[in-house]
């Protein structure tokens, strides 16, 4: 991404995502705790509305945070992953979600991928937890790429008249970039039933129920 919008991005994110954590210098539970505590911060700025206006992100984030909470989600750091990725145990029912050793890092040097990371994550688990199979990878990665596509234009809306430099196309990350080009109006692109995106708020359930 250009570098004006790298810092727009880091300036409406928490000051602690700017501190970096030399992986080699601190105790592995301190190393794991710092990592999970970057994954809170996404969380928590993608959750507040002062911070990010997007009700629609807002409530798709409280959610995954509901879900954790709730242990229908572990999350954990796991060196096989170089990005943020998710597993579906056979043999037991939460929905596994794997953060990368690199992922602090990762953060600091491309906040925004780290935050459409969170996104794609919390609509995988929003799927889940309403019994779809999340191991349908195009159902799936649709389904996140709409959510994906909202964050974009919310940063988009945030920047003003201009519309950070006035188009998101500038965006350096070709994934994102893509995103953005196949639903250039999130949920209300033409083709995308918006009332499926509407995030219901998180309510106990019963296993096998």
């Amino acid at each position: 991404m250009s570098s004006e919008f790298e810092r727009f991005v880091k300036d409406k994110l928490d000051r602690t995502l700017q501190v970096p954590v030399k992986r080699d210098l601190e105790p592995h539970r301190n190393f794991l705790f710092a990592t999970e505590q970057v994954l809170d911060d996404l969380l928590g700025f993608l959750q507040d509305p002062t911070r990010f206006p997007s009700k629609i992100i807002n409530d798709l984030t409280t959610l995954f945070r509901d879900l954790a909470k709730n242990r229908h989600i572990y999350t954990f750091v796991n060196p096989a992953v170089s990005a943020m990725d998710y597993g579906v145990p056979e043999t037991t029912k939460p929905l596994l979600v794997y953060l990368p050793v690199e992922f602090i890092n990762q953060t600091n040097a491309d906040p925004l991928f780290s935050l459409s990371e969170v996104v794609y994550i919390s609509s995988v688990s929003r799927d889940f937890w309403k019994g779809e199979d999340v191991e349908d990878d195009l159902k799936t990665s649709n389904n996140a790429e709409v959510y994906t596509s909202e964050m974009l234009l919310t940063f988009q809306e945030m920047g003003g008249k201009d519309g950070v430099e006035g188009n998101l196309n500038i965006l350096s990350n070709r994934y994102l970039r893509d995103i953005y080009k196949k639903y250039p109006r999130g949920i209300a692109t033409e083709g995308v039933d918006w009332a499926e995106f509407i995030v219901e708020p998180y309510h106990p359930i019963i296993w096998g129920s």
